[in-house]
């Protein structure tokens, strides 16, 4: 974020190309999705981290953020949906805290009797 505060950003993006050593005309333009999918796929292999595509860890932020109890509009801003039907659809909808919560229930009222 500190670079998209230092940099020509005509759309407001969270995320820019920083011109670093390329030319100037880039720098504060929306990140090429190719340039950031291979960079994705060299961290990865760097941290010796099974391949999964970029876009599935953008669904896995969202069910975090749900998990975390983030609002709605906000979990849409951070992945950048147009609208909140899309992060909806993003959900994976196996959210573990239900039934996990459904189980302690069933033990607490188990070990009162």
């Amino acid at each position: 974020m500190d670079a998209s505060n230092r940099e020509d950003n005509p759309h407001g993006l969270l995320w820019t190309m920083d011109a670093g050593k390329r030319s100037q005309d880039i720098q504060g333009r929306p990140i090429d999705p190719g340039t950031d999918n291979k960079a994705w796929h060299r961290m990865l292999d760097r941290l010796a981290i099974p391949q999964v595509r970029l876009h599935d860890a953008r669904h896995a932020a969202v069910d975090v953020l749900y998990e975390a109890g983030a609002p709605e509009v906000v979990i849409k801003d951070i992945v950048g949906h147009a609208q909140i039907d899309m992060t909806r659809r993003y959900r994976s909808g196996r959210s573990l805290t239900p039934m996990a919560d459904a189980l302690d229930g069933l033990r607490q009222l188990l070990e009162s009797r």
